[in-house]
């Protein structure tokens, strides 16, 4: 676990864009280290003596049974049991009724004691491959590398035998049905194949790195050290064969490698994409929806508005004043004759048309046609207009302010310039 930490951390500063992927000839080399290591093997073998299985028939070493061991040995009393059985042997031993041969030993093996079919069930095992007895077994021999990409790949044919996208030199071509995983290869070769890639691999990186931050002098010093690190992978090459092979097995695995990783990514930025999108969509839809909520609720407001009863005192309306009053006097006088055609049923569809050019021409007509004298009591009469509308709608004639716009209009004003 340390050394693959170690080489996951190596690669993820070298390429951080990039998945870690231990290479077959790492795991082969940790898997060596391991076995190499005699600690290991002495700690397992003590593992033996832990749960006693190993120990001493005379009782001497039950001192090294511990944990889960030491509970199960003292819950089922086993000196006690190891006791009884090495009588039992010391006794047919003593009688000349056991002697060293397997039936004699084979006699005393008791089956073993039923615990129930819960504990007794023996279940086969269903999800392994039935070993195959025609396959050879050179394959998993130590003088074979196992770097096939599976084992099951095609070789790769020789145009495709290259580092860096150079050629490889005569020689490297394989037949088409060998597998990479057959090619010999002693471990300096092997360590020398790995070095030449591994080099190749963090130039290419610190290349692309250099690229992307805009270092061109970086670059091209990078640039040069691969050229010269290709030279000396094709002078390797030219020596061995084996290595050849081993760095193009390398370079495709690569390849392919990063080109999955590439895949990955871009499907992950594109669900990505879309993702956004669809909140957006989401987000600007619903700032509709709001916007929408708002105007109807402004717009239900000035129809309640409309609706509900309001209040004019006749200095609202302009009393006082020989002019008709201020801007806000005429807009108030207009506010009361839009709540009177609404008090009213609708007006037929050619006064419908005329309401708004009626409105302010009517009240300037009015206005003018009165005395001087008494054109400061335009808010009165307008007052009492108002309030004989809705006298005659109250008795039940809601034509009134129709015909009080038709005859307002033939006495008042002038037929407009146009009418469409």
């Amino acid at each position: 676990m340390e050394l693959e930490s170690a080489e996951m951390l190596d690669q993820q500063r070298l390429r951080p864009s990039a998945v870690p992927v231990p290479r077959k000839e790492d795991c082969i080399q940790w898997m060596a280290h391991v076995w190499a290591n005699r600690a290991l093997h002495t700690a397992v073998a003590d593992g033996f003596w832990k749960t006693g299985q190993a120990n001493a028939l005379d009782g001497s070493q039950d001192h090294r049974i511990c944990r889960e061991s030491r509970l199960f040995w003292d819950e089922s009393q086993m000196w006690r049991r190891r006791a009884e059985v090495t009588h039992d042997v010391n006794v047919e031993f003593d009688s000349g009724r056991l002697a060293w041969s397997y039936n004699d030993v084979d006699r005393l093996v008791v089956a073993f004691p039923k615990h129930g079919p819960r504990y007794d069930a023996v279940y086969s095992d269903e999800g392994s491959d039935e070993p195959d007895e025609d396959a050879s077994d050179f394959g998993l021999s130590e003088d074979h590398d196992d770097d096939d990409n599976g084992g099951g790949e095609p070789a790769v044919a020789a145009s495709e035998c290259s580092i860096g996208g150079e050629p490889a030199v005569a020689g490297c071509e394989l037949p088409l049905a060998v597998p990479l995983a057959f090619v010999s290869m002693d471990s300096a070769e092997a360590d020398l194949a790995h070095d030449h890639q591994h080099s190749l691999d963090v130039l290419r990186v610190v290349l692309d790195q250099a690229r992307a931050v805009g270092q061109d002098a970086l670059a091209a010093t990078v640039s040069h050290a691969i050229v010269v690190q290709a030279r000396r992978c094709q002078g390797t090459k030219r020596t061995s064969d084996a290595v050849a092979r081993a760095m193009a097995g390398n370079h495709i695995s690569a390849v392919a490698d990063v080109a999955a990783a590439q895949t990955i990514v871009a499907k992950a930025d594109a669900e990505a994409k879309r993702t956004r999108r669809t909140l957006r969509q989401m987000q600007e839809e619903q700032d509709r929806l709001q916007a929408a909520r708002v105007a109807l609720q402004k717009a239900a407001t000035v129809v309640e508005c409309l609706d509900a009863v309001k209040k004019f005192e006749t200095s609202d309306l302009g009393q006082g004043h020989l002019t008709g009053g201020t801007a806000e006097h005429k807009r108030n006088r207009m506010q009361v004759r839009e709540r009177l055609r609404r008090r009213f049923p609708p007006l037929p569809a050619e006064q419908q048309n005329d309401w708004e050019w009626f409105k302010p021409r009517w009240d300037q007509a009015r206005l003018c046609r009165l005395h001087a004298l008494n054109r400061n009591a335009w808010g009165a009469q307008f007052k009492n207009e108002i309030l004989d509308l809705l006298r005659r709608l109250k008795e039940g004639d809601p034509a009134a302010l129709s015909r009080w716009i038709a005859k307002q209009s033939s006495d008042y004003l002038c037929m407009p310039a146009l009418r469409v």
